[in-house]
Parts: C-alpha cells; sequence; structure tokens
C-alpha cells in the first residue's frame, strides 16, 4: 500500500520534471496567444463604423431601447423582369458585396464607379438597398 509521503513524493517530481514544465510552457504559449487574438478582435471591432442612436427608454434588466437613424450598406440597381427575380438578384448582388465577394483590384473599382456614375438607373430598373 502507498502512504501519503511516497505518493506526494512522486507527483512532486514529476511535475518538476521536464514534462510538467512542457505542459506549462504549453498553456503559458497558447494563453498568451489566445488573449493577444481577444485583444486584436476588440480592437478591430472598435475601429468599425457605429451608427447613430438616441437611446428611447431604459428598462428593466440593463436593457436600453434605441432609435437608430437609418443607413445604407449597400444598394444595387436591377432590371425589372419581375418582383421575386429581381428582389432575388438585388439581394443576391448586395449580400455578395457586404460578405467580401466584391474583391477586385482598386484600379477595377474605381472604373466601375465612375461607370455607374455616368450611367443613372433608368425606369426599367429599379433599386435593390440594404
Amino acid at each position: 500500500m502507498l502512504d501519503y509521503r511516497t505518493t506526494r513524493t512522486a507527483i512532486q517530481s514529476a511535475s518538476s520534471g521536464w514534462i510538467g514544465k512542457s505542459i506549462l510552457a504549453l498553456f503559458t504559449i497558447l494563453g498568451s496567444f489566445r488573449y493577444g487574438v481577444g485583444l486584436y478582435a476588440w480592437r478591430a471591432a472598435e475601429r468599425l463604423e457605429k451608427p447613430s442612436f438616441v437611446s428611447v427608454k431604459k428598462l428593466p434588466g440593463g436593457v436600453d431601447l434605441r432609435r437608430y437613424d437609418s443607413y445604407l450598406i449597400a444598394e444595387t440597381t436591377v432590371p425589372k423582369e419581375g418582383f421575386r427575380e429581381s428582389t432575388g438578384d438585388g439581394f443576391r448582388a448586395c449580400a455578395g458585396y457586404i460578405f467580401g465577394k466584391n474583391k477586385a483590384s482598386k484600379q477595377k473599382r474605381t472604373a466601375l464607379q465612375s461607370s455607374n456614375d455616368e450611367n443613372p438607373p433608368s425606369s426599367d430598373n429599379e433599386k435593390m438597398a440594404m
């Protein structure tokens, strides 16, 4: 039967060995990495544009009822083919833009922007905005 002193000595010698030190180093590195990524994400979120709002009412439990000003994230013009087709095409174009499908070179974006300014939407087109 093992007595308490023998077990304690065995645990202490194992934890003070290279395995214990390696595990401690691994946890230290992973912990530092985790907090570094968290800090980076927090700073990136703080730099984002935030819509303006007015606080309407404070509710119990720390809930704040707010009224936001309207703002535009993305807008596209689609041909009038039918309500279902137009809204589907417009939604996909705007959602693609919002989720990064618009990754084009700077030269391409400038050309697209200037061509859109020259051709305003005609009466045969509808706008879809998000």
